[in-house]
């Protein structure tokens, strides 16, 4: 069985399936009933093959015309590896990355699988495994590497931020000591075009998500984990440039909330969003938004339920206003969120698109989506015109 993060969100997952890709072109929506029955969000790619499995855990948007998803092909017998998948939008089509073999097979030896995924441009994109492994796409083609096993140990990696080929940053969490009674650390590293160099970290518990203003403003969560009694509970960490510093003010946490997904728009304008205990013996989705003078609750109206519902992937839409998901772990239901002008509205996801990743594409209106965990196929989806 896996037991991961993804960006912040409990995954549990085993078996073994497998799976391959299908470049097809952007698809439009069945209908616009159909379009309109989702909020807007249609379905754009379908990557599938009979007799496997496939699952998308991270995406990337830089440009209108440059994207990027990884994820990884489950094979159907057991004994065989897992294979990286990396797929690019190129301003008309998605695509299946052609990566060698060879290259894309260090992303998952062992437990190891493609995670997170970011990029500056077409000519820099970093894939990290969950493990300390990746690959790195330059002018020249993609090459392979690991962060130093003396720097990253047994770190999970969860999150990555890359600037350019000379400033690119990975966050997780170490584990101390065995699994069975796991002490999380907070995991941060920097490469500087030619070394990795820890960056220590003002908690205990692991590091990410983060969102970032600029290379020198950095806003991310900290201090919590799968083990939060090893964890000094959620803070807001922030990059200054030279080191990373608790914020004076700290979100205002119900007692045993966590903290799954972080936006910064402006130094006056910061969300944070997970969950917090309701009355009905689950979690409900919680957010909390800093004005730059307070932290001020804009939790969605979700109806309270016994499950353990998490608000995460916060990103903005392009016209002011946020989208979100939200997931019900023990269902995989899932809910498309949007706030505008003070209010939350909700579409219902429909059954196949289980805890959808949402990545806003810079300088438009428009929102990538990806969904699809050990599920049969991925999906890409889009809200707003096609990015061109």
């Amino acid at each position: 069985m896996i037991i991961s993060l993804r960006r912040g969100v409990l995954i549990l997952a085993g078996g073994v399936l497998a799976l391959a890709a299908i470049a097809l072109p952007v698809q439009a929506a069945s209908s616009p009933r159909a379009a309109a029955a989702t909020g807007g969000w249609r379905v754009v790619k379908t990557i599938s093959e009979r007799g496997r499995s496939i699952s998308l855990l991270g995406i990337d948007a830089v440009s209108r015309s440059d994207a990027w998803v990884d994820g990884f092909i489950e094979p159907a017998r057991a004994k065989l590896p897992l294979v990286a998948l990396i797929e690019h939008w190129n301003g008309s089509v998605w695509r299946r990355a052609a990566v060698p073999a060879k290259a894309a097979a260090t992303l998952t030896v062992g437990d190891r699988f493609p995670f997170a995924v970011s990029a500056s441009s077409a000519a820099n994109v970093w894939v990290f495994s969950i493990g300390r492994a990746y690959l790195h796409l330059t002018a020249t083609g993609w090459h392979t590497g690991s962060l130093p096993k003396g720097l990253a140990g047994s770190s999970s990696i969860l999150d990555a931020k890359v600037f350019g080929p000379s400033d690119v940053w990975v966050f997780g969490d170490g584990n101390v000591t065995a699994i069975s009674a796991s002490k999380l650390t907070s995991f941060a590293a920097h490469f500087n075009g030619r070394r990795w160099s820890a960056s220590r970290m003002p908690t205990r518990g692991g590091a990410g998500p983060v969102s970032a203003l600029s290379e020198d403003d950095m806003w991310a969560i900290t201090g919590q984990g799968l083990y939060a009694r090893h964890a000094s509970g959620p803070r807001v960490a922030r990059w200054n440039g030279k080191s990373w510093q608790l914020t004076a003010a700290q979100p205002s946490l119900p007692r045993a909330a966590m903290l799954y997904s972080i936006l910064a728009l402006s130094n006056r304008d910061v969300w944070v969003a997970g969950s917090a205990p309701n009355p009905r013996n689950g979690s409900s989705p919680f957010a909390e938004h800093w004005n730059g003078r307070v932290w001020q609750d804009v939790s969605p109206p979700a109806a309270a339920t016994s499950g353990d519902v998490v608000l995460t992937f916060l990103v903005p839409d392009g016209s002011g206003g946020i989208r979100a998901t939200s997931t019900d772990i023990s269902s995989a239901r899932s809910t498309l969120w949007h706030y505008a002008r003070g209010v939350w509205t909700a579409v219902r996801a429909p059954g196949s698109w289980p805890d959808p990743e949402l990545a806003a594409v810079p300088h438009s209106t428009s929102t990538w989506a990806i969904s699809g965990f050990l599920q049969g196929r991925g999906l890409i989806l889009l809200h707003g015109p096609i990015p061109r």
